[in-house]
């Protein structure tokens, strides 16, 4: 109990601090670097209310990494919140789809929630195309784009200066191989990025809702899903979204139900 009073205290402090800091003109409050320690201090102290608030001001700030979402996601976890704690874990999956810490929290916040949806059957390849394609965050596919644009003109430049016609041949057949890979990247950053970027899956924050046929209240009643249950957002229309789970079942349900990741 007394340990509740004093993270309370703690955010009651925090929040003044901000007013009095907009009172007076100092943005101070709102440093990211500033915020982000004091986060980390309070989740460390077990104050992780106070700790989700500053992560949560620094989103609001319009920064983000993946550090930032796991901590969020981390912190409504240990507070039992499951939806917020799965909604950060995935956007943290966007940027770096190959956390191993990141996943296995999410793996953990997945088992709490009701709804356990099998994904329908991939074809193989498409699945190790998406797999591959995933394996990388953006940047990462931009950094291996550079190396190998750099490879190419390195070896095509002495592929022009070598007397030799069979090492031009090698040199040759290099850079156009780096080019080559270079595309690929090239490509597949772009995938990725596109899909960092676009928000089209969102977590369910509704303890249990019945989806429609169509985008009225009225409609036929489809079936019930539950909180914390990610869905893929195929259309809006008006205070309605389209939505689909990953067995292939579709149905309408209320924008304010749902946060996208």
């Amino acid at each position: 109990m007394m340990n509740t009073h004093f993270n309370n205290f703690i955010l009651l402090l925090i929040l003044l601090g901000s007013i009095c800091q907009s009172a007076l003109g100092n943005d101070s409050i709102s440093d990211p670097a500033k915020n982000l320690k004091l986060a980390n201090e309070a989740y460390s102290r077990g104050a992780f209310d106070s700790a989700a608030y500053l992560y949560e001001t620094i989103m609001k700030a319009g920064f983000e990494s993946t550090a930032i979402y796991y901590n969020a996601g981390n912190s409504y976890y240990k507070m039992k919140n499951i939806p917020y704690s799965i909604l950060y874990f995935e956007k943290a999956k966007k940027l770096d789809p190959e956390d191993a810490d990141n996943n296995f929290n999410l793996q953990m916040a997945n088992q709490q929630i009701i709804d356990k949806v099998e994904p329908l059957p991939e074809f193989i390849i498409t699945k190790w195309w998406k797999q591959l394609i995933s394996s990388s965050p953006a940047d990462s596919w931009g950094t291996w784009f550079l190396v190998f644009i750099y490879y190419s003109m390195a070896m095509l430049t002495f592929f022009v200066f070598s007397p030799s016609s069979f090492w031009k041949r090698v040199l040759f057949s290099s850079g156009i191989i780096g080019i080559i890979l270079a595309c690929f990247c090239f490509t597949f950053g772009s995938i990725q990025k596109e899909r960092t970027s676009e928000n089209i899956e969102a977590i369910v924050f509704t303890p249990s809702i019945t989806t429609k046929s169509s985008p009225d209240e009225n409609s036929t009643n489809l079936f019930v899903i539950h909180e914390g249950s990610k869905v893929r957002i195929m259309e809006t229309v008006n205070e309605w979204c389209k939505i689909s789970l990953p067995d292939g079942n579709i149905g309408w349900m209320r924008s304010e139900e749902l946060k996208q990741i």
